[in-house]
């Protein structure tokens, strides 16, 4: 038995589409006839037949001809206008479900195989950036600085319960892809007599800062950026996917760390990006919309410049997670979990369904779930200082590790 799914619905022909083929299939047989009629290789009574059916005596085989040519040439265009109205109708839904999908599918027609690179090339590129243990300045003077203007703001140590991992459910998302777990969150959230069990293990993962190697470890599916460049490495995107309980883990630590930094006002009025209530990306488009037209309307001179830092998450050092965490005031056992477990944080590389590599992450933001970007604003902010009478986290100037890739566009 054939499963339904929304790819057998594509391939399947519509109604109106069969409807329409059927149509033109007797016409294109009406044509024939008549073709066939004109040059007399029917007998006498057909040929009466199909005269009166048309009316050639009056109108001629030409004319009819023709006309049967303009009718086929006419149910051509009107299929192709109700499959254009229907592919228009189908990216509109997926543009507003999925955007990522609709600019591949406008792009390439949908088609995201990638060519698989080799692997051992792979492996050398993502360790040479993944697998390199490094360290932040730790002598840096307004590190020193900071610490002085924020001391004392301390969070109170948290406790995973029953009530905040169900708060947490709520905006699981049911059908992502999953970690190398293979489980999705449609099953842990509806599978409610496990909710009890689920959060006293979380919170024993807290409380004793140990999280079994499986929770760590994340499988990193590579999608090829330009065809063009080929099976080059570095022309690989990665997305990587997490166990469905170290993303529950994380999610349910990131909502308390984010209520910390919000109540202490710790984060710059600058950030817009990944907070919650904020729109960074629309915002910012925004704002550089109405600079621009303001500085054409007034004929002003305008110079602007974006940095962009390449690699930006994964060339964070582990200690410089740390430290951040700790200059804000972090509870003491949500460092101590995180500074056990990065000690285990591994991905494996896959690309065309082929595991090509397992890369150990010894430096960077282990991605793919909500903690990762809270922790990236906090060690990317862009300041160090103190405004208004109230502390908030920067980095001055440059960031406190060598060695970081900066772009700048202007």
């Amino acid at each position: 038995m054939q499963l339904w799914s929304q790819e057998n619905w594509q391939k399947e022909e519509q109604p109106w589409e069969r409807r329409l083929k059927r149509k033109v299939h007797e016409i294109q047989q009406d044509l024939s006839r008549v073709i066939e009629a004109k040059n007399r290789k029917y007998n006498d009574r057909l040929r009466r037949k199909i005269e009166k059916k048309f009316n050639i005596r009056h109108k001629g085989y030409q004319l009819v001809i023709e006309e049967l040519k303009q009718r086929l040439v006419a149910m051509a265009a009107k299929i192709k206008r109700y499959k254009d109205r229907v592919k228009q109708y189908q990216l509109n839904r997926l543009f507003e479900n999925n955007q990522k999908r609709f600019y591949e599918e406008i792009q390439n027609g949908g088609n995201n195989e990638s060519e698989i690179p080799d692997d051992e090339e792979l492996k050398n590129f993502w360790k040479g950036i993944w697998g390199q243990a490094t360290e932040h300045d730790h002598d840096a003077p307004w590190i020193r600085r900071v610490q002085q203007q924020i001391q004392g703001r301390q969070q109170e140590e948290i406790e995973l319960t029953e009530e905040k991992l169900k708060r947490t459910l709520v905006n699981l998302p049911n059908w992502k892809a999953p970690g190398p777990d293979a489980v999705q969150g449609f099953w842990i959230k509806n599978l409610t007599n496990l909710h009890s069990k689920l959060a006293h293990y979380l919170n024993e993962c807290l409380e004793t800062a140990h999280t079994p190697c499986w929770m760590t470890t994340g499988r990193t599916v590579l999608i090829q950026k330009d065809r063009s460049k080929g099976r080059a490495a570095g022309n690989y995107r990665p997305i990587t996917c997490l166990p469905i309980i170290w993303k529950l883990l994380t999610a349910m630590m990131a909502g308390e760390i984010y209520r910390h930094l919000e109540d202490n006002d710790l984060i710059g009025e600058e950030q817009k990006g990944c907070r919650a209530g904020y729109k960074g990306t629309k915002d910012h488009l925004l704002l550089d919309k109405v600079i621009l037209k303001d500085c054409k309307q007034r004929k002003n001179g305008l110079a602007m410049g974006w940095i962009d830092y390449q690699k930006a998450y994964d060339l964070v050092p582990h200690s410089w997670i740390l430290e951040t965490l700790r200059m804000v005031g972090v509870a003491g056992r949500i460092r101590r979990m995180l500074g056990e477990s990065m000690k285990n944080w591994t991905t494996n590389l896959e690309c065309g369904g082929r595991n090509l590599a397992t890369v150990e992450i010894k430096r960077g933001i282990f991605q793919g779930d909500s903690l990762s970007p809270l922790l990236f604003i906090m060690s990317h902010s862009t300041e160090c200082g103190t405004k208004g009478g109230k502390a908030r986290v920067h980095t001055e100037q440059a960031t406190p590790w060598e060695g970081q890739p900066l772009a700048l566009y202007g």
